[in-house]
């Protein structure tokens, strides 16, 4: 068995960083050979295998955030074709390298991101850092020196690490930008407390506010950003999940500006209270109140403390149901489901534009209050239009959430869920 591995350094940051070929001379090679633990060696035969020597051609030491060059040598070992190595914190030989001959060096470079050690573990090609390697691991160390960092991977709930993500750090105002692996990084920080904020504008917005961190205590903070939500705990989502749903009732929805209410057979929750009807209008929304007629456009501020209230808006726009259109509608049920309706708008057009058709659909599900939206057909301008409004709003107050298509155009493959975390 080898030593337990420091927990101090977080591996994940340090993976990202130290898988490029560094090649510095090695004149100022300062050897720190660290023999496997005894044991490991006899497990591997009657005779102990070569040791494999690791050292750092800079020096003892590295300063915070510079990159540091390691190199590994397998002193004439001919089983040795390749190195696989981690460094402080992690469980097992995670990286690989391949020896420049059999028993020959491998250079690798590694990214010094916190003051304190900066550990290397090492075996050979065949070596995992698992229970069931028979080949030891070497160590070594280089101290880390210098002023404070902090930095980590800004991530999108569901949808990975993101790239161009502003990331600020009070008191103080300091910004980074989070490159293409979603990386970010703070340097030269003075010792104490802060917070971190950052939010990513799409079409349903992201944002993190004041999640504190202690310099130098804390020194690698992953960023998770999770949906802005509404006073009432809704959120906005998007993903690749959920299609159009087609209704097959045709309802009497015809021509310009027609509003019908629907029932269904069961209670819908939205905003605190439950439904078994909406009203739905020829101009792209419903709603779960009388809106007082039809309405071609939604107010500028949508959603509004003004109102409209309780509305879902998946395309609202000046639209047409012509012969070539029409409103459907469909009742899921099942013994022992809660029950879902669909409302499709299908094949219809914006007044402005009456040859481009399209389609799109709102379910809305009755045993978790989620509102699903999908759509069918959507060229780039219907997609991005800048006289359509999608979100929802709850009953007053300004309670709503608005999908802003500027930042993030609708797509045909893309659906848009609202849901109530609390429920």
């Amino acid at each position: 068995m080898t030593s337990p591995l420091p927990a101090a350094w977080s591996h994940q940051s340090r993976r990202r960083r130290g898988t490029g070929l560094f090649t510095a001379g090695l004149a100022t090679a300062i050897a720190l050979v660290a023999v496997g633990v005894p044991g490991d060696a006899a497990q591997a035969g009657p005779k102990a295998p070569t040791p494999i020597t690791i050292t750092f051609p800079g020096g003892p030491t590295a300063d915070n955030g510079s990159t540091v060059s390691v190199v590994f040598d397998a002193n004439g070992n001919p089983n040795v074709t390749g190195f696989r190595y981690s460094v402080t914190g992690a469980a097992k030989l995670t990286m690989s390298a391949s020896a420049d001959a059999p028993g020959g060096t491998a250079t690798v470079a590694l990214f010094a991101d916190h003051l304190g050690a900066l550990r290397v573990h090492v075996g050979d090609q065949d070596n995992l850092g698992s229970a069931y390697s028979s080949s030891p691991i070497y160590h070594a160390e280089v101290q880390v020196v210098g002023d404070p960092s902090l930095s980590g991977t800004l991530s999108l709930v569901d949808h990975g690490p993101r790239a161009g993500v502003t990331v600020t750090l009070e008191p103080g105002g300091l910004t980074a930008l989070t490159d293409a692996d979603g990386y970010y990084r703070f340097d030269h920080l003075t010792p104490g407390a802060y917070t971190l904020h950052t939010r990513y504008e799409q079409g349903c917005d992201l944002a993190l506010d004041g999640l504190p961190v202690t310099i130098p205590v804390q020194f690698d903070q992953d960023l998770w950003l999770p949906p802005v939500q509404d006073g009432a705990g809704y959120r906005c989502f998007t993903s690749y999940y959920h299609d159009y749903e087609p209704g097959t009732t045709v309802r009497e929805l015809f021509g310009d500006d027609a509003v019908q209410e629907i029932g269904f057979p069961f209670d819908f929750p939205f905003y605190g209270q439950t439904y078994s009807s909406v009203w739905v209008d020829s101009n792209g929304y419903l709603s779960f109140t009388d809106q007082g007629g039809s309405h071609q456009a939604a107010p500028a501020d949508f959603p509004s403390a003004n109102g409209p209230h309780l509305v879902v808006a998946p395309y609202w726009d000046d639209l047409i149901i012509d012969p070539a259109a029409s409103v459907r509608t469909t009742v899921i049920s099942a013994p022992g489901y809660a029950g879902a309706l669909v409302v499709d708008w299908h094949n219809v057009a914006q007044a402005a534009d009456p040859t481009t058709r399209f389609s799109f659909s709102v379910t809305l599900y009755a045993s978790d209050g989620y509102i699903n939206v999908a759509y069918a057909g959507l060229t780039p301008a219907l997609g991005s239009s800048d006289t359509v409004t999608v979100g929802i709003a709850g009953p007053g107050g300004g309670l709503g959430i608005r999908y802003d298509i500027a930042t993030e155009p609708l797509l045909d493959a893309r659906s848009i869920t609202f849901h109530n975390y609390g429920l």
